[in-house]
């Protein structure tokens, strides 16, 4: 069995490549020491976003702490929204791609911190 592939299929596979954006979450432990995390997405929904290390997953630290803000350079066209697993586990809390733009002046999460456990892991998936 011979199998064609046109340059045309190539060319409309290419276009189909998600555009990454970065997203900047503040994070501040209860011993009051602020940090910022700069962190990478891309507009697929199920992807992860990723940390500077590379993974898709980190523990924020040791100490209870919160997230202060959350502020993404885009919002994306396929995904809008981004869910938070804390320690694997699904905490039913959604962050909205367009609440949370450097543009919005009331952001979403730095109106609602997101407080963590200590020594938790956290991961954002991109649903919608």
């Amino acid at each position: 069995m011979i199998v064609r592939l046109c340059l045309c299929d190539i060319k409309e596979m290419n276009e189909m490549v998600a555009t990454p954006y970065k997203v900047s979450m503040s994070v501040q432990n209860s011993a009051g020491q602020l940090r910022s995390i700069y962190l990478t997405a891309s507009d697929v929904t199920t992807a992860a976003w990723v940390f500077p290390s590379g993974g898709t997953e980190l523990q924020l630290s040791s100490l209870p702490c919160i997230i202060r803000d959350i502020i993404l350079s885009a919002a994306g066209v396929d995904t809008s929204q981004v869910q938070l697993y804390v320690n694997g586990i699904n905490t039913g809390i959604v962050i909205v791609g367009g609440a949370n733009l450097g543009t919005t002046y009331s952001r979403q999460v730095l109106t609602n911190p997101i407080a963590i456990p200590a020594g938790a892991i956290v991961k954002f998936i991109q649903i919608t």
